[in-house]
């Protein structure tokens, strides 16, 4: 004789696999957190950002013109994906002075090297990051 499932014992096992799914993908929707990537995202191109202000402060010394332009290039996207990240709603969790010091750093190699436009921006994030903070 063959035993048959009952209803009530396959309707338990539906809801089990149910239930366990449904905690399943929260749990890996609680860890893939978007504000929480944004946020290490901010913080790589804020790092970034000071690696490269520092580099050029420090070239200032001599004339490497290659060097210099590839990293103002990289110094301008950094700046200017910081500033997307943060229109996207990204904060910088924590106490993170050296990263907001990146965007001040950055700010006085523009206005060293006359770039006003640049220099507004790098300030203006400065701004925003620092009104996230407090």
């Amino acid at each position: 004789m063959k035993k048959a499932i009952k209803p009530v014992h396959a309707a338990v096992a539906v809801g089990v696999a149910f239930a366990f799914g449904v905690s399943s993908m929260w749990v890996l929707s609680q860890r893939s957190e978007p504000q929480g990537i944004l946020g290490l995202a901010l913080a790589h191109e804020l790092e970034t950002t000071g690696l490269c202000a520092n580099s050029l402060r420090l070239n200032n010394a001599s004339d490497r013109e290659r060097l210099t332009r590839l990293l103002e290039d990289r110094l301008d996207d950094a700046v200017a994906r910081a500033t997307e990240l943060t229109d996207q709603g990204a904060e910088l969790s924590g106490a993170a002075p050296n990263l907001r010091d990146s965007i001040r750093r950055a700010a006085d190699h523009y206005a060293d090297t006359g770039k006003a436009d640049e220099q507004r921006r790098a300030e203006t994030l400065l701004a925003r990051l620092s009104g996230n903070h407090e």
